[in-house]
């Protein structure tokens, strides 16, 4: 159902704006790509884009001045594009623009110690690679290496001053926490899952990030333009912050196939020095 925020935004538009967002919200909503083995499903990215309630800006909640601002953007590149490919490429360049505005949180919501999951091989390699060496590299690559055992290896090399890489690949981090729901944190199949993590075939292995909260900035709901093409996705609902129910304070994951919701945040991105512990394997997605 279309949330309240996003009727706003309906009610702010001129006949000729809106003409343009239908027009939009058609294509997306029939739009199925294949890419690189992943499939891009439309019409969830479309039920998202109506389901938003958290992408405010700087303004209070309820106020619809960032969301329109995105959804007009949307429209606009939309209908200056000739081919699918750049309407496609148009839409990430609109979620990069409106991406780390979601309503701000507050710190003294969070608890003291934040967790990242990823799925990246790339940056275990670098990890492998800059405290192990590179032949440690190539055997991990050409699997005479097994990943129990480089993780092993690399908590006893271990110091987050060496630490190449950063949390994530753009400006914004994805962070859970622990909490009274729990989570298979040892399972790394049933944790992609309950994160809403798609699983690829290309995917190997499933790395926990442990950092102090102060270590990093900007604490802020997920949103749709933080997660561009991620249909798995789901907003958070249109429920106002209220001191007395903890729940309004977060944003929560709609597992994939059911589960325990995972409360989720996105923060300012940083190195990998912030960690506070050795990366940890949580294990294998793929064999």
């Amino acid at each position: 159902m279309p949330s309240n925020l996003y009727q706003s935004v309906l009610a702010s538009l001129d006949k000729a704006e809106k003409s343009s967002l239908m027009d939009f919200e058609q294509w997306i909503a029939g739009y199925v790509k294949d890419d690189l083995g992943r499939m891009i499903q439309g019409k969830g990215i479309l039920a998202n884009i109506r389901e938003e309630s958290h992408l405010l800006g700087r303004g209070a909640f309820g106020e619809c001045g960032e969301l329109a601002a995105f959804l007009k953007r949307c429209a606009l590149d939309f209908s200056g594009a000739a081919t699918d490919e750049d309407r496609y490429s148009e839409y990430e360049g609109s979620c990069s623009a409106h991406e780390g505005r979601g309503m701000q949180m507050e710190r003294s919501r969070l608890p003291d110690n934040l967790l990242r999951y990823s799925k990246s091989h790339r940056a275990v390699l670098g990890l492998v690679e800059t405290f192990l060496g590179r032949s440690a590299r190539f055997d991990l690559e050409r699997g005479t290496y097994r990943p129990e055992e480089a993780f092993a290896d690399l908590a006893a090399a271990w110091d987050s001053s060496r630490a190449p890489g950063r949390l994530a690949a753009g400006d914004i981090a994805f962070a859970t926490f622990d909490h009274e729901g729990g989570a298979p944190r040892n399972d790394a199949r049933a944790l992609a899952q309950i994160l809403a993590l798609p699983v690829r075939s290309s995917d190997k292995v499933l790395v926990e990030y442990s950092y102090p909260t102060d270590a990093v900035r900007d604490y802020r709901f997920p949103t749709v333009a933080d997660v561009g093409w991620m249909h798995e996705f789901r907003p958070a609902p249109e429920l106002a912050p209220d001191s007395a129910r903890p729940e309004t304070q977060v944003g929560w994951t709609r597992p994939i196939g059911g589960g325990v919701p995972q409360p989720e945040l996105v923060h300012g991105n940083e190195t990998l020095r912030v960690l506070d512990r050795p990366p940890r394997l949580v294990g294998r997605l793929n064999p």
